[in-house]
Order: C-alpha cells, then sequence, then structure tokens
C-alpha cells in the first residue's frame, strides 16, 4: 500500500513472493517499473489513490505498509488479507519527526 517507487515490493519479489504494488503517483511508479525490471523481478504495478474507492486488489497472505497509515481504512485493509493474514505496518508518531530546518 502506498508503495511509492517500489523499494520494498522489489525487495519483497527479490525474495520469491508475488507482489501488487499500489500508490497513486505514476511518476513513482514508472521508476518502480524500471528498478523492478532492473532487479530481474516482476511486480504488478497498479496506480490507484487509497484516498478513493478501492479497486479489487484480490487479497494477500501479506500487506505491508510503511509511511503510510489511514486509520479510517484499516477495515479495507484487513480485508484485502487471507485469514490467518499478516500485516505489517511502520508508520511514526508526530513527536518522532525531525524539527523543521530553518
Amino acid at each position: 500500500m502506498a508503495c511509492g517507487i517500489g523499494r520494498h515490493s522489489i525487495a519483497a519479489a527479490t525474495l520469491g513472493a508475488t507482489v501488487v504494488g499500489v500508490d497513486r503517483d505514476p511518476a513513482r511508479l514508472t521508476v518502480a517499473r524500471r528498478m523492478s525490471a532492473a532487479a530481474g523481478v516482476s511486480v504488478s504495478w497498479i496506480e490507484a489513490d487509497l484516498e478513493q474507492p478501492w479497486p479489487d486488489f484480490g487479497v494477500f497472505d501479506v500487506v505491508l505498509m510503511f509511511n503510510y497509515l489511514d486509520r479510517t481504512r484499516m477495515p479495507d485493509v484487513i480485508d484485502r488479507l487471507v485469514p490467518g493474514g499478516l500485516l505489517i505496518i511502520e508508520a511514526f508518531l508526530e513527536a518522532q519527526r525531525p524539527p523543521a530546518l530553518g
């Protein structure tokens, strides 16, 4: 979810996972496609705005979310997991944000 340029998606694919990467930014997905091709791995890249109604992504054994958290959509995220699936989230608190430079 919100895969950006696909760093985590490509790493998972390199380990043998079947991966779907979703992001709303076509420029980032272009970079992700180039990087996955250079790494010799296949990832299904989907352009979708996660703040809008979601297309049918299917269901997954694992959902990875890094630096993206929309608590209001958590039921939708959970619905994308198979029973007993794994959700891995890395999110940060406002207190962990580095101070603004200036």
